[in-house]
């Protein structure tokens, strides 16, 4: 899972990172409420009847959004940071002087070695 697709932009590396991590967070955000719910019915079957009709939809998606963000971010990072190299990556990216020609610099040296010629 590391580079699935190596001869593609970063964006798609980004993207089925960040589709496999939220699936999983969305799974288990579920379970969790659903454990409430079966000790409290006894049931699997009832407990999730009873999950489906109290849970409150609004703020169950308003965190998987901020989840969604949180993961993109992370997943972004990390993809440029795998490209840049662990040394040079976060000295760049995250050093308040750093130059803006540099960074640029890199971008377009991963658009070229990324992009299918």
């Amino acid at each position: 899972m590391i580079n699935r697709f190596p001869n593609k932009p970063l964006i798609y590396n980004v993207a089925w990172k960040t589709l496999i991590y939220l699936l999983m967070a969305t799974v288990i955000h579920y379970l969790e409420r659903l454990i409430d719910f079966w000790r409290q019915t006894g049931s699997f079957v009832a407990g999730n009847k009873e999950l489906l009709t109290k849970i409150v939809w609004p703020h169950f998606w308003a965190i998987q959004i901020i989840l969604l963000v949180l993961i993109a971010m992370y997943c972004t990072m990390h993809e440029l940071v795998r490209v840049i190299g662990r040394e040079k990556g976060p000295a760049d990216i995250l050093r308040p002087n750093a130059r803006a020609g540099s960074i640029k610099d890199e971008l377009e040296r991963f658009n070229r070695l990324t992009t299918k010629k």
